[in-house]
């Protein structure tokens, strides 16, 4: 029942109006007269006047205090509501709402579920029936639902979710004119966004009927349209719907299991709708990366899947030679150079391009003729790179996988082409993929093969040498390219593999030569979905309806029911299917004679009954406040009488509309708090925080392999931001060289192992009769550390799971600090377990594991060192978990043996005392007492 703009989804209860004229009079009736009483003791008042004050009315504020109380309750039991003012065309039909429930609809799901439940109740208000219809295709398309009462209407929008791709409107907007009853009116729930039907979709359903839109466009940041393997590290595109105003969004790199590995922001200048993101990490970092998210937005856009396609490139070394010396071998360099950039595969060029890398490095070689040719050929055709480097070979026989001709014979100092002094490089072109990076000073070019003059050899030159001969020169080849260093690939020739910018000059050569095409195409067979993303974007098993795809058909495949957004196995591994690559705009402008409704929340009716209860309950809490002033006890309340109020007033609370109150846990900080997890601190130095990394990897895999400890994958954590109590235990490798820790950080590390925690501090610099903390008295300025001690050998971390005699770490075995319990301060833990551990021999190192779980690092002694390594680690963390618990342990027997000794004099002394056991009394006997025969 509706009253004006109110609207009585109970309307019975007003009846409950009826009732006020009785409670009024109710109110304003008298007490009855006194009865009198024969009292013997009254005689003793017989001379004193009394002056009698009956009143004959109740207070007129009492009574309307209390009316309107009654009033208030009654209204609110009603269950009022403020009707949505809404210009809406009265209707004699059905209405039918329609709902896009694509992946853009997911930032702002819950806005658009609650609205359209709310047009359902305005509908049943009315007594128009409802129909429901979806926009997102379906495996079975769904047509226009049947007229229907509200409460279903409500439960199929509840029990929706947006799908992981677009809708279709115009197959939509096909089914409504097909079907069997033409609406009279539509309410649209649209995701506000332009995906190339809007235009028509909006003029068709105008043509059917009157029209209301209630638009929910994603705000900010909603989508990641590309992500991209780079020389840095990944390159990530993100957009957003609106440019009028300055904006900043967190992007994050997880790994499989969701673990955070890197964050960056995305800033967006004014009039910008999208902006890149630069993530600089190095290889092995970046190949744990399995997705980039934008942080607080839900949806599949905001998730961009990392497939093994994009990650680091697979770079093949073909036909190298060996050589007794190592650093006289043709390719030293270049293994040095890329070992931390690429994924470096070797063997025989016809095997090489059999593996389908993304570039080929050949050496000085002059035999590419027949049919080895003619596959090298069509690989790079097929978007491979080949990078070569010169040599007397080259020099003197010049092949066709040449960027440009080259002349006959190399140019060296004192040559037929010579130059009076060796040549350095100059700065690379604007148009070079190597603009950006400073040429060495240092590196000097003594001999080098010439390229023949051409009017248009510039456009083919990477990089030239001070006096204008080309250094590297490059051609495109259909999708691949060919790249020549005009020297050769060790020190023969140049300092160029000396240099620092010679591994960036390799792998921006691979990656500028192969993204030309598609990099590792697989061809033939299909590929088959392993983990699908959802349309709230997370990933979950893929359903029945999900299909293989195709090889040929996967470049140009778009997110469908059968073809679902998500990861696919195929031959040369893991490859993704994104819905960001579809990116739509908003839509711009909204056609005249259709209703719009920008303001969400004009759209949903707002609740009254709530309020009004709640007022019943405050003016009854005034009412009875007031009676107690009155009678005199308000000032001698008791603890129950209050405790009454309190309940009172918390039960007017209850009443009140709850608000939806954000989650203020990262997802970070929630699964650490779900899961055991150690954590390392971020140092700035990419290469000891990836160690550290891999080393809690390494010592969790050997925990869960040994005990019943099963730790997730570590965490990174920085100083002064992160809640460090979340982690048990944190390692810290601080670099030589590192600046003092800020007050912030040093307070952070204070504060956690105030709370419990426990730090191990790894200098990985062991010197021989050089105690680490001499270095780290600079670098933890202000830390609040007890007295320190080396771990003597009865130590309960020698026995706490394993028995050991050393703490060895990669760099061999040096003493381990702890805290001394010789010296009681005001900074030590009361259970005398030691939360502050220091060495200097590389733990990380030593427990450091690959993602095939096989060790990283050799160790400075044999394999027998690193199991010793992971027994400390083992016994650490059980010191760490279980404190003082070990260590009672571990003084057991000496307690026992106490504890006989004080037995024997006992019995001796016949005294009758109990026998002290360590053992409850209800499960040891009581020794019986001697009485004779």
């Amino acid at each position: 029942m509706s009253l004006g703009p109110l609207l009585f989804a109970q309307p019975f209860a007003l009846l409950g109006l009826l009732a006020l004229p009785i409670i009024w009079w109710l109110l304003r009736a008298t007490p009855p007269e006194p009865q009198s009483a024969e009292l013997p003791s009254l005689a003793l008042m017989e001379d004193l006047d009394p002056r009698e004050e009956t009143p004959d009315k109740t207070p007129w504020w009492i009574i309307a205090l209390r009316f309107a109380a009654a009033a208030l309750a009654i209204l609110g039991f009603a269950r009022p509501s403020i009707m949505p003012e809404i210009s809406a065309v009265a209707t004699a039909g059905p209405v039918m709402i329609v709902i896009d429930d694509g992946w853009t609809s997911a930032p702002r799901w819950r806005e658009i579920s609650r609205t359209a439940i709310s047009a359902a109740d305005d509908a049943a208000e009315d007594g128009l029936g409802v129909q429901l219809l979806f926009t997102a295709p379906k495996e079975i398309p769904a047509e226009p639902s049947d007229l229907m009462q509200a409460n279903d209407a409500r439960r199929q929008i509840q029990s929706a979710r947006p799908v992981p791709w677009m809708p279709d409107r115009s197959a939509a907007l096909e089914l409504i004119r097909q079907g069997d009853q033409r609406p009279a009116r539509i309410i649209w729930v649209s995701d506000g966004m332009n995906h190339g039907q809007a235009r028509d979709f909006m003029a068709g359903l105008k043509a059917l009927a009157p029209l209301e839109i209630r638009p929910f466009a994603p705000r900010g940041a909603y989508a990641i349209s590309e992500a991209r393997f780079s020389p840095d590290g990944a390159l990530v595109s993100v957009r957003r719907t609106r440019s009028d105003t300055e904006l900043e969004a967190t992007i994050s790199a997880e790994s499989r299991e969701g673990a955070a590995i890197a964050s960056a922001d995305a800033v967006f200048a004014k009039d910008d709708l999208t902006t890149q993101v630069q993530f600089k990490l190095p290889s092995a970092a970046l190949n744990r990366v399995a997705r980039f998210r934008i942080l607080g937005v839900e949806g599949a856009g905001a998730v961009w899947l990392w497939d093994d396609a994009a990650q680091a490139p697979t770079i093949a070394l073909a036909d190298p030679i060996d050589n007794p010396q190592p650093l006289l071998e043709e390719f030293y360099y270049v293994r040095k150079a890329l070992a931390d950039d690429a994924r470096l595969i070797e063997g025989p060029l016809s095997e090489m391009l059999d593996a389908r890398p993304d570039a080929i490095i050949l050496g000085d070689r002059s035999d590419l003729t027949g049919e080895l040719a003619d596959k090298l050929s069509a690989w790079i055709e097929e978007g491979g790179a080949l990078i070569r480097f010169a040599g007397p070979l080259l020099a003197a026989n010049g092949d066709e996988f040449t960027p440009t001709p080259l002349r006959p014979a190399a140019r060296a100092l004192g040559g037929a082409l010579a130059w009076d002094d060796p040549q350095t490089i100059a700065a690379f072109p604007a148009e070079s993929p190597f603009n950006g990076l400073s040429p060495p000073e240092d590196a000097l070019v003594r001999r080098q093969v010439l390229a023949q003059p051409q009017p248009d050899l510039d456009r083919y030159t990477w990089a030239r040498l001070a006096d204008g001969t080309p250094l590297v020169t490059a051609a495109t080849r259909g999708r691949g390219a060919v790249i020549l260093f005009h020297v050769t690939a060790n020190t023969d020739w140049s300092d160029l593999p000396y240099s620092g910018v010679f591994p960036q000059l390799l792998t921006r050569s691979a990656i500028s030569g192969a993204m030309g095409g598609s990099r590792r195409t697989d061809t033939g067979g299909s590929l088959a979905p392993i983990r699908i993303l959802n349309g709230l974007g997370a990933m979950t098993q893929p359903p029945a309806t999900a299909k293989p795809i195709p090889t040929e058909e996967f470049a140009t495949a778009l997110p469908s029911p059968t073809t679902m957004p998500g990861l696919y196995a195929g031959p040369q591994g893991s490859r993704s299917l994104n819905v960001g690559t579809l990116s739509p705009d908003i839509i711009g402008q909204w056609p005249a004679g259709v209703t719009v409704i920008e303001d969400a929340a004009s759209a949903q009716r707002k609740g009254l009954d709530s309020w009004l209860i709640g007022g019943a309950l405050l003016l009854l809490l005034i009412d009875a406040i007031v009676a107690l002033a009155v009678s005199g006890r308000l000032a001698g309340l008791t603890s129950r009488a209050a405790m009454m109020v309190a309940t009172v007033m918390f039960g007017g609370m209850l009443m009140t509309p709850p608000e939806a109150l954000a989650d203020d846990m990262t997802p970070k900080q929630r699964e650490a708090a779900l899961e055991l997890r150690f954590a390392y601190v971020q140092t700035g130095d990419s290469r000891r925080d990836e160690t550290a990394r891999a080393g809690l990897m390494g010592l969790s895999y050997q925990l869960y392999r040994r005990s019943s400890v099963e730790p997730a994958d570590p965490h990174m954590v920085v100083l002064g931001e992160d809640e460090l109590e979340l982690y048990p235990m944190i390692y810290y490798s601080p670099p030589r060289g590192s600046a003092p820790l800020t007050d912030k950080q040093v307070q952070a590390l204070n504060d956690y192992m105030r709370s419990g925690g426990a730090l191990v501090i790894d200098t990985a610099d062991a010197t021989p009769g050089v105690a680490p903390a001499q270095r780290l008295q600079s670098i933890l300025q202000g830390l609040n550390a007890p007295p320190l001690r080396p771990a003597p050998d009865d130590h309960v971390l020698t026995r706490s799971f394993y028995l050991i005699d050393a703490f060895p770490g990669r760099l061999g075995s040096q003493p381990l600090w702890i805290e001394s319990t010789a010296v009681s301060t005001e900074a030590q833990r009361g259970d005398g377990v030691s939360r502050l551990f220091i060495g200097s021999v590389d733990w990380a190192g030593a427990w450091a594991v690959d993602d095939d779980y096989e060790p990283m690092f050799p160790m400075s002694g044999d394999e027998n060192q690193r199991e010793m390594a992971y027994r400390f680690g083992v016994n650490l963390v059980m010191y760490v978990l279980t404190g003082n618990y070990k260590e009672d342990q571990v003084h057991l027997p000496a307690l026992l043996e106490r504890l006989d000794e004080e037995a024997e004099m006992d019995e001796s002394n016949a005294s009758g005392n109990r026998v002290r056991t360590l053992i409850d009394d209800q499960d040891t006997p009581a020794p019986q007492e001697d009485r004779g025969p």
